[in-house]
């Protein structure tokens, strides 16, 4: 393990340990994203502040996926509608 492995992992350490228990807990420790296991770290994550102040983290390899998919399915939608 390298020093940078024992650093990140200090830091989810500290992360989760200030949280309560639950769900946000949980998901702070997370180090790989649930849908495609990337990390959720460096150029990957995407920090995303919502309308009350709350910080979301997101893996920019999923969050491509779906824009894709979305405009995908809108050119689909739209080329039936003109048919």
């Amino acid at each position: 393990m390298t020093e940078a492995d024992r650093a990140a992992e200090r830091r989810r350490e500290q992360r989760a340990a200030e949280l309560p228990p639950g769900m946000g807990k949980i998901n702070a420790s997370k180090d790989v994203c649930d849908k495609g296991g990337h990390p959720l770290s460096g150029a990957n994550l995407i920090l995303v502040t919502d309308k009350d102040g709350g910080v979301h983290r997101l893996c920019r390899e999923c969050h491509r996926d779906q824009v894709r998919r979305a405009s995908s399915l809108r050119r689909e939608l739209a080329r039936a509608a003109s048919a």
